[in-house]
């Protein structure tokens, strides 16, 4: 597994999350 992957995704939908706010 990757976990800096999982990271990675996770900071890309809380990016869109603040640009949808």
């Amino acid at each position: 597994t990757n976990p800096q992957g999982k990271e990675s995704r996770v900071s890309i939908i809380e990016i869109k999350i603040k640009v949808k706010e």
